[in-house]
């Protein structure tokens, strides 16, 4: 609650006749509308499912590496070499661990934390011969095409590697919406609409 007061003392602060609200964030225009209790349940709503998400995929990447000792190795070989000595993680050194943000895709592809992603069609299709028509729910069921051996080879085992650009292993197929399941195609803001 207080991130939202917080919100609405340097909405008070701003000029009130300015309609431009293309620099505000959510929450802002939330609160400009009106809505001060609906952005506070957004942002209790944020934080949870954050919370929620990161630990359960924090635990999914920490139960892969205790299966897999040879991949828990390899990481904290990376680690010791990008953070030395028990130095502080920073931003810099972060972005040079390649393998442990393959761990961690790799660990979100066979345990999805959220199950899909659902879109409405704006206009008919026709999807692998079908044709769907426009006004119709159609959902990406990661638990399912995660996990299926014709999009990745060896579909059951943890194997980091096919996320490395370096790696010519398992690589992950250039499907674009499995590929926007772990966002690891540029081009993914562009699907789905």
């Amino acid at each position: 609650m207080e991130y939202v007061k917080s919100n609405i003392k340097n909405l008070e602060k701003s000029d009130p006749d300015s309609e431009d609200t293309s620099n505000k964030s959510l929450m802002e225009k939330l609160i400009l509308r009106g809505s001060p209790r609906d952005a506070s349940i957004m942002a209790v709503d944020a934080m949870a499912a954050g919370i929620d998400t990161t630990s359960l995929t924090t635990a999914y990447v920490l139960r892969n590496l205790a299966a897999n000792p040879d991949k828990q190795k390899k990481l904290q070989e990376e680690i010791d070499h990008f953070v030395p000595n028990k130095q502080h993680l920073t931003v810099e050194a972060l972005n040079q661990l390649k393998y442990l943000k393959a761990c961690v895709k790799e660990s979100m592809r066979i345990y999805p934390t959220v199950q899909g992603t659902s879109r409405t069609l704006d206009k008919d299709i026709v999807l692998s011969g079908f044709r769907i028509p426009a006004n119709t729910l159609i959902t990406l069921n990661y638990n399912v095409s995660s996990t299926q051996e014709m999009y990745f080879k060896d579909a059951s085992k943890f194997i980091p590697e096919r996320w490395l650009k370096s790696s010519q292993k398992s690589k992950p197929p250039k499907n674009p919406l499995l590929s926007c399941l772990l966002a690891s195609d540029p081009e993914c803001a562009s699907v789905g609409g």
